[in-house]
């Protein structure tokens, strides 16, 4: 099954540092007892965490515990094999974001699962010498290359405005001639929505040029930023812009504004993508595998009943068919003599009746139990006794 990234959600940097957040405590000391693919590009990996048993699915945009039941592909063997050969069985030591950028690091202690979460997205495992053990694509870059046998190297990182000086914040927008979302996108690590609406809650235009602000208007800025990144607990929201679907990590109410959008709340950013993407890979949700589980339950119990009631018949049918044995068992010679006397009359062409009557009134030994006869028929060659 492939994954439509086309119009996919868009999880920005900010949102996957508090996705990463929120998956430690569960993440953290697991136990990988399954490694499957579940789709092109798609896998899951069974946790045995201390809240139980849990399913992290790795997409090539996304990670996030799963509430659904995942169904496996064929696909990617040989790399689900080699994970299955490394990492199954093993604990995660820790999980962790690469410089605030969409990476993240699932860490093995011998090995390292990187997570390349942007363009198509990427797999690596590596050893304790960052060198690549096995990888999802093979890319060359001009400064690094995914490929098994390489040293991996993590992607040119631009900085983020919380980490730096007023100094190196102000510097390269100063020198920018661009408008100053596009310059902050340019010099830092930001994606349009938190370019936008740090701008817009500092008070200036986004037609402004870059070099143009003055010193107070960039320090407030800087300040603007730097508070955005130093917000310890998400308040995820959904928006719906023209052209894409952004998982945010809180409210950008200038930028709501700006663009005429109404968010849609979610209790988790873990949350939000599990309900996003794992219907699209043809999963179940909990109350659905219930409701189906139930109605199979329905019918087991019937189906139970129903044997329950067969048996109690068979039993029934074992008790008089061997009532009938015995019977027989005990009038044999007599039954015998009163065979041979039917038959006789039969040759002889005598109506049933008057040979069930001749018999009925014989004084021969063994004879009398020609009394129980209650049906008789030369054709079908059948005798019916009352016993």
């Amino acid at each position: 099954m492939s994954l439509n990234l086309k119009n996919s959600l868009v999880v920005p940097n900010l949102s996957l540092h508090f996705l990463v957040q929120e998956l430690t405590p569960t993440l953290t000391q697991a136990f990988v007892s399954k490694i499957q693919a579940v789709g092109e590009n798609a896998f899951k990996l069974k946790l045995s965490t201390k809240n139980g048993s849990q399913e992290l699915v790795l997409l090539p945009n996304a990670l996030f515990l799963t509430h659904y039941r995942v169904p496996t592909s064929t696909e990617h063997q040989n790399i689900v094999l080699f994970l299955r050969k490394h990492i199954q069985g093993k604990k995660i030591k820790t999980i962790s974001q690469q410089n605030w950028d969409r990476l993240v690091v699932l860490d093995f202690g011998e090995t390292k699962l990187i997570l390349e979460l942007f363009a198509h997205g990427n797999l690596i495992l590596v050893d304790q010498d960052q060198k690549i053990m096995v990888c999802l694509h093979r890319e060359k870059w001009k400064d690094r290359t995914t490929q098994r046998g390489f040293s991996y190297s993590f992607p040119a990182s631009k900085p983020i405005p919380a980490a730096i000086s007023f100094k190196q914040f102000q510097d390269p927008l100063k020198k920018n001639p661009k408008k100053i979302v596009s310059a902050l996108m340019e010099s830092f690590t930001l994606f349009p929505a938190l370019a936008e609406e740090s701008v817009l809650s500092a008070k200036l235009s986004k037609e402004t040029i870059a070099s143009k602000l003055s010193v107070p208007q960039l320090k407030q800025l800087h300040q603007k930023l730097k508070a955005f990144f130093a917000q310890k607990n998400a308040s995820p929201l959904i928006a719906q812009t023209k052209k894409e679907t952004v998982l945010l990590p809180f409210s950008f109410p200038n930028w709501f504004k700006a663009h005429s959008i109404v968010p849609q709340t979610v209790s988790s950013v873990n949350q939000a993508l599990d309900s996003f993407f794992t219907p699209s890979l043809g999963s179940k949700s909990q109350k659905e595998v219930t409701l189906t589980e139930n109605k199979q339950l329905q019918k087991l119990v019937f189906s139970l009943e129903q044997q329950k009631k067969a048996l109690e018949r068979f039993k029934c049918q074992i008790e008089e068919n061997k009532q009938q044995a015995n019977w027989i068992f005990a009038h044999y010679p007599a039954l015998r003599e009163v065979k041979s006397a039917l038959e006789k009359a039969s040759q002889k062409k005598i109506p049933k009746k008057q040979a069930l009557q001749t018999l009925q009134a014989s004084n021969v030994p063994g004879f009398e139990i020609a009394q129980k006869i209650v049906d008789l028929d030369f054709k079908k060659k059948r005798v019916v006794f009352e016993i």
